[in-house]
């Protein structure tokens, strides 16, 4: 398990850090693995994408083992509202100020259950070679997307049981969805050279290659967006 946060070179150029974040948590009955996009509109959009994904793997964590979708739906939902009251009372600012998108999975008791608000994608593989692709959702235009700040943020708040048992699961925010999303599935040219490569090395060395892979200038150039890339190889015995 691991991930990064690399800084694109629109927000570099400009003094800004890196508004994206990631969680992954795991033991010997669960996997989870939470990205968080901020907004780049949003004044603390980079405090409140480390909470989120903090607060949501915290609470996932903590899930029975025969978990169902309604049950992540009321444990995410709560995660999120108790991180928006947090951030409003440590900073004194507006929600809005805390704008941020979300993508996640969670693999237990052999089950597998995916959420995702927003941009940002999902990418979960099987031993037999079968994919799940959560996308992106954006709103009427092209660079619109869904927030958890916004009002009616839970209509937009998709969960799938993933009907396979997966053996590698990858989350990342539209920073990297370029590379990683083909028209009506996978990349085959990205992914799953990162998952052979990552089964390969150990964790160190695999966070050290995707790290330099998505600060490469050829990864800049097709996106100058922050990239956040995170993943969990599971075995399936």
């Amino acid at each position: 398990m691991g991930g990064v946060c690399i800084t694109g070179p629109s927000h570099a150029s400009s003094g800004l850090i890196c508004q994206d974040a990631f969680a992954v948590a795991s033991d010997s009955e669960y996997v989870v693995v939470v990205v968080s996009d901020g907004a780049g509109s949003a004044v603390h959009s980079d405090a409140a994408s480390k909470l989120y994904v903090q607060e949501i793997t915290r609470v996932l964590s903590g899930c029975e083992t025969e978990m169902s979708i309604d049950q992540v739906r009321v444990s995410i939902i709560d995660a999120i509202d108790n991180a928006k009251r947090l951030l409003v009372e440590r900073f004194n600012a507006e929600p809005r100020d805390f704008a941020a998108t979300l993508v996640g999975a969670i693999a237990r008791n052999r089950k597998s259950i995916v959420f995702h608000i927003g941009d940002g994608a999902a990418v979960l593989i099987g031993g037999d070679g079968e994919e799940f692709v959560s996308q992106p959702e954006n709103g009427e235009y092209a660079n619109e997307t869904f927030f958890v700040t916004m009002k009616n943020w839970a209509d937009h708040l998709r969960l799938t049981a993933v009907p396979f048992c997966p053996t590698a699961m990858f989350l990342m925010s539209d920073g990297v969805t370029p590379f990683a999303l083909a028209k009506g599935g996978i990349s085959t040219g990205f992914l799953k050279p990162i998952w052979s490569f990552l089964s390969a090395k150990g964790t160190e060395e695999g966070i050290l290659g995707v790290e330099n892979l998505l600060k490469s200038d050829g990864a800049s150039k097709i996106s100058n967006d922050d990239k956040t890339l995170a993943w969990a190889i599971l075995k399936n015995d």
